[in-house]
């Protein structure tokens, strides 16, 4: 398990020190990797910071899904809406606004499929 930003991307992936036995049937067959959520940019739909999101591994994403996306060394989890020309990536809170980039600038790691959250 490793930490992913909903916020300004950031360098991470490197903090993989711990692991999240889950059962494979939760979210169905792939391979997937678990993020802790660091940032409120995604908080209109319910992704909190502290969050636990499960991402399936998939290089290829469709309009509107929310997906963790590597932008040169660092990711960030947004909203993806593809455009002619670009590529933006869309927070779900209002007061932050969406980043415009070159497809060619990104690579999409994998798509969101659930979100974990410790009671309190």
């Amino acid at each position: 398990m490793g930490e992913i930003p909903a916020g300004p991307t950031v360098t991470v992936f490197e903090n993989q020190d711990e692991t999240l036995p889950l059962d494979p049937n939760w979210f169905g067959s792939g391979d997937y990797l678990a993020l802790r959520v660091h940032g409120d940019s995604m908080i209109g739909d319910h992704i909190l910071d502290g969050d636990i999101a499960i991402i399936r591994y998939q290089s290829e994403a469709k309009s509107g899904d929310i997906v963790a996306v590597r932008i040169d060394d660092e990711v960030t989890l947004k909203h993806i809406r593809f455009t002619p020309g670009y590529v933006e990536l869309i927070p779900s809170n209002p007061e932050m606004k969406p980043l415009r980039v070159h497809p060619k600038e990104i690579e999409v790691i994998g798509v969101l499929v659930g979100i974990l959250r410790r009671a309190q």
